[in-house]
């Protein structure tokens, strides 16, 4: 879990950005959609990840105001397999390390 953390922090432009963002309250109607999909908390946390993203690839620009993709897809993929390894950890499945790439993370109405 601390790797996953550090990984997810690695992405982040400062730790304020970190600390301000999860912060925020996002309440859960137990219904099946995501709590980001519900609409009680769809516009408002429309707004706040359009912020998010917009700060945290603030970060990954180059002096000529390229985005310097492979960097951030870099530390994605660090955050990605350390999230592989927690869940694997949790649920008791276990895999090969070779097998995390075709682990499909989907919160929708649709998946599970």
């Amino acid at each position: 879990m601390a790797a996953f953390q550090d990984a997810v922090a690695a992405l982040y432009p400062s730790k304020d950005l970190l600390a301000a963002f999860s912060s925020k309250t996002i309440y859960d109607d137990k219904t099946h959609a995501a709590p980001h999909q519900q609409a009680s908390n769809k516009d408002r946390m429309a707004a706040m990840q359009a912020d998010l993203s917009q700060q945290v690839k603030a970060g990954f620009f180059t002096t000529e105001g390229q985005f310097n993709a492979k960097q951030w897809l870099r530390l994605e993929q660090d955050a990605m397999q350390a999230l592989a390894i927690v869940c694997c950890l949790s649920t008791g499945i276990t895999f090969c390390s070779w097998q995390f790439s075709s682990i499909l993370y989907n919160c929708t109405q649709t998946q599970n």
